[in-house]
């Protein structure tokens, strides 16, 4: 809160307060003018610094870039210039200027700053000063940042209560806490040193005490000392020293400690208050008594509640030092009210104390006649209620007050009042004369539909006359309502909207947006208002996930099952339980409805007025109470002149009656707040509309009041029965009208309506307005996490700089509250969602480092390069413009919206003005995919909404590609193949390779560079049989293939030696030659092992062998080769700042799948060695049964070059699908085979031996049939073929024979089994292949380009000789490898510095690809535009042919309509407007 106006001070307190600001700003404490500089970006900050400068009639000067130098400026001298630092201001010319002024003609420079980044350079090296609150930058809130002490307490207090003052300060300096003391005299003795002492402890002080007192009230400086401290937003103690509170305005105040003569009370109380030494709140109840044996009584009834297990203690039992330490440790004060208690000092003391220390007090009357005898301390205390004589009562049914709602049960207790009347059934006795302590508050469990919903909502029973500054307390402070920024009035039951679906929607489409708005209040009349449902069923939609503020305002007196609300042994209700269904047939007009959340039921009461008595109504104190609301009167600096409009508010008529909805309408229109009334609803709305629109007298005097009213242009009638009518703009433009001096109202309007040509319209049609730069970052902030794309392109147009507000303000953006709870879950639940740790997420889902231009993990890098003196800060505010302008913020907003996971359409925006749209399209579609493979498999719908935003992003990146492709053919691939320095140099290739978009990488445009690559500079001319015979010669035939013509040597630039070495150079490095070289390696590989394998590895060892083993090894290392390959790409990808997000060795070797079957190769090619090795003949026998497995699988590894080829690489995915599909067919398959052949064979052959033969047959029986052996010899065969001996069939000498029965049922259920697993199973096998088969078939293209980039990227960088010849040069490799990571150990290299100044360079070949963007963009809009076929089209046409139709059937009654030639004549008008 700023400081009041200055012309209510003194002139030596004036010149105070501008010594005071001069100390501030430079440290001497002396009257001085200021000039202010600025930038013209920061002109709505610094309007409203002015009014706070001006406020306190401060000399203040104004400059900007746009004002011209003049004599004033040039012959500025004595003064301070105020220098307001911005990254615009930095750069300019006018900064240089106004730093020279400073250092000259004995002036002094300060600096100041509205930017969050800026104020974290604050230092004691410079002199800037920051705003604690930046969205009220007043003169008040300027800070130097400055360490305070673990505890240190500052004490403001009048001279005159200087006793007190050291009093207090003694007790705090004895419980070991640092303090000091406001010791001044008179503002004359106010010195440079005063000023000092007051600015700097104020501001390191952890906590603030204020000794008020009526002294300290009227005194200026102390006030204004008073205000120092309101604005370091720390709320503080006050020490009362007998002032009304009720005079002073205590929202400021943390706590409010009576005055206490007794110093072990005021040490206690202090000690609380301030939190000095921990006490931990024991299991302790104490029982205040002057009754021995009630006190006990009260000790064996809480022996029956839930707190027997406390500890009981008598306070009479201990001295006064040990009563109040245990007053201070317990949970619970039992206070025993009888005549002598009262009387009692201590127990007074005892009371007193538990009350200030805000202690659970229990009052237990001894006798009925107490409550008269209560005395009036006693009451401020517990107020005037009946309690109960046991005190089990207050635990029955939990009726016992809470911790968390005793302060405001006390509060409500102390300051709402109800009527008090004749026949009112209460037994509380008479306050105020007419008025009594409030019997029903608490909060109500509202049962609907029979129980099955039930919603808890607070309420209170009021007067009518209650204070409306009560009101609104109880309702944002108590209650903890948001602060109110659009009011909502209905009134009327709008039971007619309820039964049209159609009006249902026109008011819910209206108001579906603001429900999701903070602070958006609903009040009705009639707590059974059918308009709350209608407000329900908003709620009810699936993106609104919090109830809005619906506030029921209805009289008590009509209130069906009132007397349920009522409080219970003194205590209010949490929660009171209310039965809607028994509510409805008792007595009464109305029940509570389930869908307000707070109820306000009033009592009329009798109001006195100069002399005169009247009812006060409800409607009275509902509509003093709305216009209280939208003048915000509740704010503290909103003084009684001012009659702004501070809460946009419109009265809506919903049906209405004759009586509460008349006189709100009346009230309304005398204090100018529009009406809407909506036509079509029935009752009072359309009798209105009636008399307005065909202006008709009528009798009733009220409604000819409100027709003739002066303010009747505030009447506006809504038809809703026009289906062409937009309620939605009409109470927009309402609302509006409300707050026409207000700009930051009307935006923060109309986003809530997510209405952005009313913003464009009302705030940005003619002038720029002056807003701070808080406040559009909150309004950015909000539009972008309501995914409002209109409002935030707006923002973004016209007042929002995105590389200011994504470095600021990109940490808010992760708040925990408002990311999905799937990202959570991905990322970790133990992880906290910083920027830093989201980056990294994102980097280890993507294995790239994206981030790497734009450093938004860690906000304060640019501290630790930076100079802290005012130079330094200027300096490093330019470099932050040359930063901003290599950044891409809008790529970090589309990384945001992506992982928000429901934000697409906000998504697209930003990636459209990304500076790299089409790896920016990329990436997002890697994070999509990741995202969605992490996802839950019951969470299909998200995975789903995953997949759809992936695809959408993959159809953007092609269309991008084909629109640069069709316009730039000759640039496409230098665009698809330049290195990214924003992508760690990756080329676009690269990065879909990575992201795995297979639609991208079969793009025509992409097939051109890939080909390129592979050939090199060999022309793809040539014939399969050059580039054949090229490989056996072994690079002697290279002088015959044709090269590429454009990059062949002249002859003049070089000699013939030179053209043939680049010739020979140019056939090996080649990617085709160098997987030709290989293929051909491998193949004589295979040609020897199957040789060695058919003639070798007996018992002796041959050179054959021999070769065998090394050129294995050989091949070992070139896996060794390939896992380095793989972490230096890693390293490259990720970066030095991302390098712990590389996975684990292993995880790298086996990206690629084929690594799992060449491990696999080897190591039974190892094992099968080893074994032939030993020369045994078991393990001969062995080792040659793994050498052939090896074999076989060693021919299976030539299936990875045939995945590339066009034609054999789908067969090869077929293979692998298909074995995918056979191995979960065979587990159904083998439950079919086992239970036949077990059961089969049991019965051909009962009591059987079990043995490894039993187990072979039994599989053998039901195995084979599946092929067509049935085994008929076996199974038929008679003796002498056979036996049935025991012993001659065990020994294996015959087969065992079948009894001729058993067999007959074995062959019956062979039969059987045959259908089912010949015939049905293997045709559903058939079936799924074939499925397979066209799965694959249809991407077959897309695979096999991506297939075919794998390939080219591997053999780019294979050795130039194959293995085993190469391992020579690997040897050379892995030595030069090793020296260069021994000459690293010396000298760092700045990867990063060099990818950011080769993006200096880069940025200017990426205008041509937003370009291409911005025409693929808008072709598409008008693709749908003109391919769109509404519903109102195709309504249209219907209705023309069918009323032609009736037309020809009205003038032809015996024509019959031929039905089949309407649809024709109907599709063909469709297909024509399409």
């Amino acid at each position: 809160m700023d400081h009041h106006n200055s012309k209510g001070h003194s002139t030596e307190m004036q010149d105070v307060i501008l010594k005071w600001l001069t100390f501030l700003l430079c440290k001497k404490a002396e009257k001085r003018k200021i000039l202010l500089c600025y930038h013209s970006r920061d002109e709505g900050n610094i309007k409203r610094f002015l009014k706070s400068l001006h406020s306190i009639k401060a000399d203040v000067t104004c400059r900007n870039e746009r004002t011209e130098k003049d004599d004033e400026y040039n012959n500025f001298s004595n003064g301070i210039v105020l220098m307001c630092l911005s990254k615009e201001y930095a750069i300019s010319q006018e900064q240089e200027q106004d730093y020279q002024l400073a250092s000259s003609r004995q002036n002094e420079l300060a600096l100041i700053t509205f930017d969050p980044l800026i104020a974290q350079w604050q230092n004691t090296q410079n002199n800037l000063l920051v705003f604690d609150d930046v969205d009220r930058p007043s003169v008040f809130t300027l800070r130097r940042n400055q360490k305070g002490h673990e505890k240190y307490i500052y004490i403001s207090n009048h001279p005159r209560n200087a006793t007190e003052a050291k009093t207090v300060c003694e007790i705090l300096q004895k419980c070991g806490v640092k303090c000091s003391i406001s010791n001044y005299y008179s503002i004359s003795d106010i010195n440079k040193e005063v000023l000092q002492r007051v600015t700097e402890e104020i501001n390191i002080a952890t906590n603030h005490l204020v000794i008020l007192s009526r002294d300290y009230l009227d005194d200026e400086f102390c006030q204004f000392e008073r205000t120092l401290i309101r604005n370091t937003g720390k709320r503080f103690i006050a020490y009362n020293l007998n002032v009304n509170m009720s005079d002073l305005n205590s929202q400021d105040m943390a706590w409010i400690l009576p005055h206490e003569e007794d110093k072990i009370i005021m040490e206690r109380t202090l000690n609380h208050a301030f939190q000095i030494s921990e006490r931990v709140k024991k299991e302790i109840v104490l029982i205040s008594s002057t009754d021995r044996h009630w006190a006990e009584r009260c000790r064996e009834q809480l022996k029956h509640t839930k707190y027997k297990h406390y500890t009981v203690y008598f306070t009479s039992d201990w001295d006064k030092n040990q009563t109040f330490d245990l007053i201070a440790e317990c949970r619970i004060f039992v206070a025993c009210f009888s005549k002598s208690y009262f009387e009692d000092a201590t127990r007074r003391k005892e009371i007193e104390l538990a009350a200030t220390l805000w202690k659970r007090i229990l009052p237990v009357e001894q006798d009925e006649n107490s409550i008269s005898n209560r005395p009036e301390w006693l009451v401020r205390i517990v107020g005037h209620q009946r309690y109960p004589q046991n005190l089990e009562n207050y635990f029955e049914d939990s009726a016992g007050v809470d911790e968390i709602n005793r302060g405001m049960e006390n509060w409500i207790r102390n300051k709402i009042t109800i009527p008090r009347k004749s026949f009112m059934q209460t037994k509380l006795p008479s306050l105020n004369g007419d008025h009594t302590m409030t019997d029903a508050y608490g909060s109500v469990e509202v049962f609907a539909e029979g129980g099955l919903e039930h919603y808890v909502a607070q309420y209170v029973r009021l007067s009518t006359t209650t204070q409306l500054n009560v009101l609104s307390s109880l309702l944002m402070k108590r209650w903890g309502l948001k602060r109110p920024r659009l009011l909502i009035s209905i009134t009327g039951e709008g039971l007619e909207i309820l039964n049209d679906p159609r009006k249902t929607r026109f008011f819910t489409s209206a108001l579906e947006n603001i429900v999701r708005e903070k602070g958006v209040w609903f009040t009705t009349d009639g707590a059974t208002s059918e308009i709350s449902k209608v407000i329900g069923q908003v709620v009810e939609k699936e993106h609104v996930n919090t109830r809005p503020t619906v506030i029921g305002i209805a009289s008590w007196e009509f209130l069906k099952m009132n007397r349920t609300l009522l409080v219970k042994n003194g205590f209010g209700r949490w929660p009171a339980q209310y039965n809607t269904r028994e509510a409805a047939t008792a007595p009464g007009d109305y029940h509570l409805n389930p869908f307000c959340t707070h109820f306000l039921l009033p009592e009329k009461s009798v109001e006195n007025v100069n002399g005169s008595s009247y009812m006060v109504s409800t409607a009275r104190l509902r509509a003093n109470l709305e216009e209280y609301i939208r003048r915000g009167r509740f704010e503290i600096n909103k003084s009684e002149e001012d009659d702004s409009v501070e809460v946009p508010s419109v009265l809506l008529v919903v049906e209405g009656d004759q009586y509460q909805s008349v006189s709100m309408i009346r009230r309304s229109l005398d204090v100018g707040r529009h009406v809407i009334v909506l036509k079509g609803t029935g009752g009072l709305a359309d009798i209105l509309a009636s008399i307005t629109e065909h202006q008709i007298r009528t009798q009733d005097s009220k409604l000819m009041e409100i027709v003739n009213h002066q303010n009747n242009k505030c009447l506006i009638f809504v038809d809703l029965n026009d289906e062409t009518c937009e309620f939605d703009m009409v109470l927009i433009e309402v609302l509006l009208r409300d707050v026409m001096e207000s700009n930051e109202k009307k935006l923060r309007l109309t986003m809530a309506f997510n209405s952005s040509e009313k913003a464009k319209e009302h705030v940005f049609a003619k002038n720029k307005p002056n807003l701070t730069d808080a406040f559009k970052n909150q309004l950015m902030i909000r539009a972008m996490k309501d995914g409002k794309k209109d409002f935030v392109r707006l923002l973004i147009k016209e007042c929002v700089d995105i590389n200011k507000f994504t470095r600021e303000n990109y940490h808010k953006l992760f708040q925990e509250d408002d990311i999905p709870e799937e990202l959570k879950r991905q990322l970790g639940w133990d992880v906290e969602p910083t920027v830093e740790n989201v980056m990294r997420f994102v980097v280890r889902i993507l294995q790239i480092d994206v981030f790497m231009s734009y450093d938004l993990g860690n906000r304060k890098d640019p501290v630790r390069a930076m100079t802290f003196t005012n130079e330094g800060l200027i300096d490093t505010l330019k470099h932050m413009e040359s930063s901003d302008s290599q950044s891409d913020p809008y790529f970090y907003l589309l990384v945001w919206s992506i992982l928000m996971m429901n934000l697409q359409d906000l998504a697209k925006f930003f990636w459209q003005h990304c500076k790299e749209p089409l790896p920016s399209a990329l990436i997002a579609c890697g994070i999509y995919r990741a995202m969605r493979k992490k996802c839950q498999s019951a969470n299909k719908l998200l995975a789903d909404r995953l997949l759809e935003s992936e695809l959408e992003f993959q159809s953007l990146a092609c269309g991008v590609l084909t629109q640069f492709y069709k316009d730039n053919p000759d640039e496409t691939e230098r665009m698809l193949t330049r290195k990214r320095p924003r992508w760690r140099n990756l080329t676009c290739l690269e990065i879909a390779y990575k992201m795995k978009v297979h639609s991208f990488m079969s793009h025509e445009a992409c097939k051109i560079p890939i080909n390129r690559v592979w050939y090199k500079q060999i022309s793809p001319d040539n014939s399969a049989l050059q580039l054949t015979i090229s490989v056996f010669f072994l690079g002697l035939f290279p002088f015959v293939l044709k090269f590429a013509k454009s990059n062949s040597v002249k002859k003049d630039d070089a000699n013939c030696m030179t053209r043939v070495w680049k010739r020979i150079y140019n056939f090996y490095t080649a990617p085709i030659m160098r997987f030709s070289h290989t293929m051909a390696s491998y193949m004589i590989f295979l040609a020897f092992f199957s040789y060695s394998l058919l003639t070798g590895f007996g018992d002796t060892v041959t050179w054959v062998e021999i070769l065998m083993y090394c050129w294995v090894f050989s091949l070992m290392l070139d896996e060794v080769r390939e896992l380095v390959y793989g972490l230096a790409d890693f390293k490259k990808q990720l970066g030095e700042k991302y390098i712990s997000e590389r996975p684990y060795l292993v995880q790298i070797y086996f990206q690629d799948k084929w690594n799992y079957f060449d491990l696999t190769i080897l190591c039974f090619f190892t094992i099968g060695a080893i074994l032939d090795v030993l020369g045994y003949y078991e393990t001969m026998e062995v080792g040659r049964v793994f050498l052939a497995i090896s074999l076989i699988a060693f021919f299976m590894r030539i299936l990875k070059t045939f995945s590339a080829l066009e034609e054999l690489g789908p067969k090869v995915w077929m293979i692998a699908s298909m074995a995918k599909d056979l191995l979960y067919f065979v587990i159904i398959l083998m439950l079919f085979v086992i239970s036949y052949a077990v059961a089969a064979y049991s019965i051909m052959y009962p009591r059987s031996e079990l043995s490894f033969d039993l187990v072979f047959n039994v599989m053998r029986l039901g195995y084979w049939n599946l092929y067509g052996e049935l085994l008929l010899e076996d199974i038929e065969a008679e003796e002498p073929d056979c036996s049935f001996n025991a012993t001659v069939y065990n020994a294996g000498t015959l087969p065992r024979c079948a009894v001729k029965h058993r067999r007959i049922i074995g062959l019956i259920m062979m039969g059987i089994y045959l259908i089912f697993a010949n015939v049905m199973l293997l045709n559903i096998l058939i079936a799924m292949f074939t499925d397979t088969y066209q799965r694959i078939q249809e991407k077959r293209d897309n695979k096999w380009n991506y297939e075919r980039y794998a390939l080219v990227r591997e053999f780019r960088r294979y050795p130039i000789i194959p293995m085993p010849l190469g391992v020579p040069v690997f040897i050379f490799y892995v030595f030069k490898g090793i020296y260069k990571k021994c000459k690293q150990c010396n000298t760092v290299r700045d990867h990063d510095k060099e990818l950011m100044t080769s993006l200096k360079l880069m940025d200017l070949y990426f205008s041509l690809e937003r370009e291409m963007v911005y025409l693929y963009m808008k072709k598409r809009s008008e693709d749908a535009k003109e391919s769109a076929l509404t519903e109102e089209t195709i309504a249209k046409v219907v209705a023309i042919q069918v009323e032609k139709k009736l037309a020809r059937l009205q003038s032809n009654p015996g024509d019959p309509v031929d039905m089949e030639e309407l649809t024709g004549t109907i599709i063909k008008q469709l297909t024509r407007k399409k």
